[in-house]
């Protein structure tokens, strides 16, 4: 695939991290945007990155593994508008496809996590229908009670679904279950 002339470049988590850090008048930041330049003259023939705005991206957490690194062609075919995007790996090299049999060109794209309230734009709600037919709809709504108040913003986390299912299924079992005295 050939970059268009209005592709989105992704820089990993380090190298944001430093050009933060360093200031965009910094020999890293210029070497960056020397690279960024080159790749996409190689791609269109059009050097048209002067000027490099750092926006965060909000993705979903199943592309994302333990190391934080992201899966980026998972990526790419869930969000298409980016089907056309340079990665700037970890190494500083970009990101290709098929450079390697696992799918990486030595690097990595790292991310950071973030835990907010949950958002459709942010890409982190839970459907509640789901956690009812895995788990029924008394766990949700202990699970819910659990969380405190509405207003309040609070972590989601399934791992504390799964121990009020495990709660209320003891429950049920000490009333339900013949008396062995």
């Amino acid at each position: 695939t050939r970059a268009s002339f209005s592709s989105k470049v992704f820089i990993s988590k380090s190298i944001k991290n430093e050009i933060y850090v360093q200031g965009k008048n910094s020999n890293h930041f210029e070497l960056l945007l020397k690279k960024i330049n080159e790749e996409v003259k190689s791609l269109n023939g059009h050097e048209h990155y002067e000027n490099l705005e750092i926006i965060p991206l909000h993705t979903d957490v199943s592309f994302v593994n333990n190391s934080n690194e992201l899966d980026i062609e998972a990526f790419k075919n869930w969000r298409t508008e980016y089907k056309d995007a340079i990665f700037i790996l970890e190494d500083g090299n970009v990101y290709e496809p098929n450079s390697s049999p696992s799918g990486r060109s030595g690097g990595a794209f790292k991310v950071s996590r973030e835990v907010e309230k949950m958002s459709k734009s942010k890409y982190n709600v839970v459907n509640p229908d789901d956690i009812c037919e895995q788990y029924g709809a008394d766990t949700l709504r202990m699970y819910e009670m659990f969380l405190g108040p509405l207003e309040q913003a609070k972590p989601w986390n399934t791992a504390g679904i799964t121990g009020v299912h495990g709660f209320l299924k003891k429950l049920w079992k000490l009333y339900h279950s013949p008396f062995e005295g």
